[in-house]
C-alpha cells in the first residue's frame, strides 16, 4: 500500500509541477505528517524539492503555513531555473512580488 501511495504522491507532484502541502492533504485526504515521509523520500531521490517559503504579505493572516509549503517536481527546466517564480503563488496575494 505504501508503494502505491508513494507513486501517487510522485505523480501528483509531477502533474502539478508545483504543489502545496495543503493541496496534497486535500487530494489524498491525509495529514501532512503522514505525507511527509513520502515527500522526504522523493526529495532524497532527487525528484522533488521544497521551495523556499515566501513570507506572508504585509499583514496577511489568511494564509495557513501549509499553504506556504510548496514542493516542486525537478526536471531539466527546473534545474536551470530559480526554485520559485518572480510572483507570489499564494492565492490571496498572487499579484505581489515574492518576499524572501
Amino acid at each position: 500500500m505504501t508503494i502505491m501511495i508513494l507513486q501517487d504522491v510522485q505523480d501528483f507532484i509531477h502533474n502539478g509541477h508545483l504543489v502545496s502541502l495543503a493541496e496534497m492533504e486535500l487530494h489524498f485526504h491525509m495529514e501532512g505528517d503522514a505525507l511527509q515521509p513520502m515527500i522526504l523520500k522523493l526529495i532524497r531521490k532527487g525528484r522533488v524539492r521544497r521551495t523556499p517559503v515566501p513570507t506572508k504579505c504585509h499583514g496577511c493572516t489568511a494564509c495557513d503555513d501549509r499553504a506556504l509549503t510548496f514542493y516542486e517536481w525537478i526536471d531539466e527546466r527546473t534545474r536551470r531555473e530559480s526554485p520559485h517564480g518572480s510572483r507570489c503563488s499564494i492565492p490571496c496575494c498572487q499579484d505581489q512580488p515574492i518576499h524572501s
